[in-house]
């Protein structure tokens, strides 16, 4: 009988003894839904033309903050996070990584809306710096956007990113425009994103077009 019982005492220790345990990390990449869309535009939640797939929208706990770095813009609420939402925006895979996309938001008018892409330091155990890959701020005679693409660029097999920043600015008293239309090419190498000078830049601009236009100013040809 003894032996009997030692026999299941065993069986029970190598059973729970083997059972895997979940990571922080393994927890905190649940709440993020991944998308396989050959191209991935990233985009404003209410914005129809957003990859519908990628949106997840699941609010990430307060305990995993310290994985990630909030904007600089927000470093304020990283420890007061009352006035703020942090939502899993979505992840995708570029290379062998996964990176994922987190939305910064809130209620009050005079705090920008953000969306940044992080990748996992498994030498850390915590996420890189942000790459913001879509921003919207406005006020009074000033609007800034930042929109963002993932796709195959330069036919590697790995996404890139391409990110267009568009904003304008009205200044002294005659409200002079400023104008700023950029684009930004990164490809995928070496595990990271390394920013190019794309030699097709005004079919690029044709091709992916910011939705959200100033509505304080005109472009100035």
């Amino acid at each position: 009988m003894k032996k009997y019982a030692f026999l299941l005492l065993l069986s029970l220790q190598l059973l729970f003894g083997c059972r895997h345990e979940t990571t922080e990390i393994e927890k905190f990449d649940g709440f993020f839904r991944e998308c396989v869309a050959d191209t991935i535009k990233i985009a404003t939640i209410h914005d129809p033309e957003a990859t519908d797939r990628l949106i997840n929208g699941k609010a990430i706990p307060v305990i995993f903050y310290h994985l990630f770095e909030f904007p600089r813009e927000l470093k304020e609420y990283q420890t007061d996070s009352s006035k703020i939402f942090v939502d899993a925006y979505g992840k995708i895979k570029t290379g062998d990584r996964i990176g994922y996309l987190i939305h910064f938001y809130s209620l009050e008018s005079r705090v920008p809306h953000f969306i940044c892409l992080y990748f996992y330091d498994k030498n850390t155990g915590k996420m890189g710096l942000p790459e913001i890959v879509d921003y919207s701020y406005g006020a009074e005679g000033t609007e800034s956007y930042i929109q963002s693409w993932f796709c195959d660029l330069n036919k590697d097999g790995n996404k890139d990113l391409l990110k267009r920043v568009y904003s304008c600015n009205l200044i002294g008293s005659d409200a002079k425009v400023n104008f700023v239309d950029t684009l930004t090419v990164k490809l995928w190498e070496d595990g990271r994103f390394k920013e190019t000078i794309p030699g097709n830049c005004k079919q690029l601009k044709e091709g992916f077009i910011v939705d959200n236009q100033c509505l304080c100013c005109e472009p100035v040809e």
